[in-house]
């Protein structure tokens, strides 16, 4: 599927670019700035924009959104700041009209979620953070990783050939048909001007106050790398209702999205689980109940609380955390419209499911 682009206005009168797909979970993707398009999802493999059925996404509405400044979204100046990161995500939220949600950083992108979840607790159901940091001024780019200086003042064919170099090894090869189409995005995505803005102002930041104030129960994907060390550790001892999960990424595409980290989503999320595939097979969902469009995860988790059933005990019987039975309980609460666990042990027995 491809995505229908929409225009979503800030207090400030910016026009942000933005695009909705899926049904479920609502689930908001802070751009990345750098690099960022939304024709693109390189870094970031979307199930409804996947041939194989990959990524994350299923079972998820997912919105994603350009920040000002770059991909689709209206070019201004100054548009690195924390005010205008926060003004883009809230004009994008009330045009798709969510209410509670989950929030999802990746890369930069983590920047925006930090800061949106510790201004906006009431409106962030949980966090997902996929290679966060604090300080901006130790967190390196991809380019600097690999030696590769940017010039401040780069003419056309300089910043061509700084993108060439920079997508030959984020894909970790030489120039191939896919690093050329990677380099001219990058070159969609923003001016030379905007990328050395940005770089600059990233450094000033600190999320460390932000990172303390967050309250959301958050997921910190961990990418392992001696090549691309990384600063989520500290990210994760900040915050105070925080799991890690750590994959492994010693190996290129450094940055690219692995299954693992879908599958820690959608675990993390209670998303219902996948069949185990292949590295090229599609990837199925276990069908779905059709009573109050109850999962059959969920229709296990109900039978167990009409039988009473401890969290404690839930977890055991259906080796699963304690946490994920808790998002299913929640899920279970919002699908029957029923409040506690005698209401819902009610419902189950009404229709015949305990």
């Amino acid at each position: 599927m491809q995505p229908h682009i929409q225009y979503a206005l800030t207090d400030d009168e910016v026009r942000i670019a933005y695009y909705r797909m899926g049904d479920g979970v609502p689930f908001l993707v802070t751009s990345e700035i750098i690099w960022s398009h939304l024709r693109s999802t390189h870094g970031l493999r979307e199930y409804h924009r996947s041939n194989s059925g990959r990524g994350v996404g299923r079972g998820m509405e997912v919105v994603r959104y350009d920040a000002r400044g770059v991909g689709l979204s209206e070019r201004v100046p100054d548009a690195f700041a924390r005010e205008c990161l926060l003004l883009d995500i809230e004009a994008v939220r009330e045009a798709v009209g969510f209410e509670r949600f989950v929030l999802f950083g990746h890369l930069n992108g983590c920047i925006a979620a930090m800061e949106y979840a510790a201004a906006f607790p009431e409106r962030v159901e949980a966090l997902v953070l996929v290679s966060p940091w604090l300080i901006g001024r130790t967190h390196l780019a991809l380019s600097e990783h690999f030696g590769i200086q940017p010039a401040a003042d780069m003419n056309d064919r300089q910043w061509q050939g700084f993108t060439d170099t920079v997508a030959m090894h984020a894909l970790g090869a030489g120039v191939t048909p896919a690093s050329q189409k990677l380099a001219q995005i990058y070159r969609d995505a923003m001016t030379p001007e905007a990328y050395m803005t940005f770089l600059e102002w990233r450094r000033t930041i600190d999320l460390t106050e932000a990172a303390a104030a967050i309250t959301a129960p958050t997921l910190i994907i961990r990418r392992e790398s001696e090549l691309l060390p990384s600063r989520d550790l500290d990210v994760a001892r900040s915050i105070r209702n925080v799991h890690l999960v750590t994959v492994d990424a010693h190996e290129p595409p450094f940055q690219g999205w692995r299954d693992e980290e879908t599958r820690a989503i959608e675990e993390f999320l209670a998303i219902p689980c996948a069949t185990a595939v292949g590295e090229n097979e599609p990837i199925s969902i276990r069908t779905k109940v059709e009573h109050a469009g109850l999962t059959s995860r969920e229709l296990e988790v109900l039978k167990l609380i009409a039988k009473g059933d401890t969290t404690q005990e839930m977890a055991r019987t259906l080796i699963l955390s304690e946490h994920t039975i808790a998002r299913h309980i929640a899920n279970i609460y919002r699908k029957t419209d029923t409040h506690g666990r005698v209401a819902a042990a009610e419902y189950a027995r009404r229709y015949g499911i305990a």
